[in-house]
C-alpha cells in the first residue's frame, strides 16, 4: 500500500479477517487459542480502472471514442491481504470485499488460506475437526510458540 489511508484499510480488513477465523473457531475454544493479528506484510486494493468511472457514453457515432467526463466512486474494492498471526506464527492470505461506502468488509472463509506449514499445532483439533487445522493453535503448543511470536 503506498499511503497512510490505504495502509489503515488494510489493517483494519485483516484485523475483521482474524476475527472472523476466530468466530470459526469459537466452538473449540477449549481446543484452540484464539489468533491475533500481528503484522500485515501486505495489500493490494482492486478497483475498476480510473478510465471506467469515468465512462459515460460515445462520442463519436460509431462508438469508438469515448466520452471520459463521468464523476463515478468506485463503491466496492477487492483487497488481497497477507498477514502473520499470533501465536503460532501464522502467515495467511486472504481476499475480502470492502463496501467503500457503508465501511463493511465481506470475509469469504473459502478466500483465507493459511500459507505457512503448521505442523503439529493444531493437533488438539485433527481428529475433532480436521478442518479448523489451518486456523487453530492447540493451547498446549502456546509455549512452544512464543519465542517465534
Amino acid at each position: 500500500m503506498n499511503n497512510s489511508e490505504q495502509t489503515n484499510i488494510s489493517i483494519m480488513l485483516s484485523k475483521a479477517v482474524v476475527q472472523t477465523i476466530n468466530s470459526h473457531t469459537k466452538s473449540q475454544r477449549h481446543l484452540c487459542a484464539p489468533l491475533k493479528l500481528v503484522k500485515l506484510e501486505n495489500a493490494w486494493r482492486l478497483v475498476p480502472h480510473e478510465n471506467l468511472l469515468k465512462y459515460k457514453d460515445a462520442k463519436d457515432i460509431d462508438g469508438f471514442v469515448p466520452n471520459l467526463v463521468a464523476k463515478t466512486k468506485a463503491a466496492f474494492a477487492h483487497y488481497q491481504l497477507r498477514f502473520v498471526t499470533k501465536p503460532g506464527n501464522a502467515l495467511y492470505e486472504a481476499t475480502v470485499l470492502y463496501d467503500i461506502l457503508k465501511n463493511t468488509v465481506t470475509v469469504d472463509m473459502t478466500s483465507i488460506s493459511h500459507v505457512n506449514r503448521y505442523g503439529d499445532l493444531p493437533h488438539c483439533i485433527m481428529d475433532t475437526n480436521y478442518f479448523l487445522a489451518a486456523y487453530c493453535v492447540c493451547y498446549d503448543k502456546i509455549d512452544n510458540t512464543l519465542s517465534n511470536s
